[in-house]
């Protein structure tokens, strides 16, 4: 049996998705061991606060477009009986950006938030109305608006960095940019200079949307932000 210090965690555990089953807190989240490669932890919690881990991931790295690299970043919806996962894909062997790497925002489905099945690429890398680069974290809406599902994520912008997108779908499948540019821009002097990435599924309160996300500023430095309507 490996160690702690030799296991898929060793290296660190970060960015979490929780969504409640029935009376249960369930937790993916983003483990990395001493090799640099990441998979989906699994932890479970009556409370939300105590959780107890699963001593194997439940879902690693398989796909082509996850080769030689990590599935990163999750995020959780269920919409009637099925939980879609968005997650970030990320490929360093045959990658087609530069040094053979590129992140891509991807989805998977599950009845039972264990046994997930890969539905593949939603908004490829290196292309877009305005994306120059990467995609990552889908932060999906659970309910339709003006007949559509709707789903924010991170992608590149020309000279402006991580900016955050929209897309429609109709099926939760295909997903379709909304905008030839992003919904939210990063500021420059503010703690979202660089970086303006979606955090958990937005919800619709009674005003709009109320959405919460990552920001960092030109240090790197990550906090949480949030857009009221």
């Amino acid at each position: 049996m490996l160690s702690p210090w030799d296991g898929f965690e060793s290296a660190g555990t970060f960015n979490p998705a929780v969504i409640k089953k029935d009376r249960t807190f369930v937790m993916l989240y983003r483990a990395q061991d001493r090799k640099g490669t990441s998979s989906l932890g699994y932890a479970t919690s009556n409370d939300g606060v105590h959780f107890t881990r699963q001593p194997q991931p439940v879902m690693v790295a398989e796909a082509p477009y996850e080769r030689g690299g990590a599935v990163e970043d999750p995020r959780i919806v269920r919409i009637g009986v099925t939980y879609y996962l968005t997650y970030t894909g990320y490929n360093n062997v045959d990658g087609v950006g530069p040094k053979h790497q590129d992140a891509q925002l991807c989805l998977a489905t599950s009845d039972d938030l264990v046994h997930w099945k890969r539905q593949g690429v939603i908004m490829p890398a290196y292309k877009g109305k305005w994306n120059v680069g990467w995609t990552k974290s889908g932060a999906t809406l659970s309910e339709k608006i003006n007949g559509k599902f709707w789903m924010y994520y991170l992608a590149d912008a020309a000279g402006q960095g991580s900016q955050m997108g929209v897309a429609y779908s109709e099926d939760l499948l295909h997903w379709t940019e909304a905008l030839d540019h992003p919904i939210l821009s990063s500021r420059p002097g503010w703690f979202d200079s660089q970086v303006v990435e979606p955090g958990p599924a937005p919800v619709i309160v009674s005003s709009g949307i109320f959405l919460i996300y990552n920001g960092a500023d030109d240090e790197l430095v990550y906090r949480t932000g949030l857009k009221q309507p």
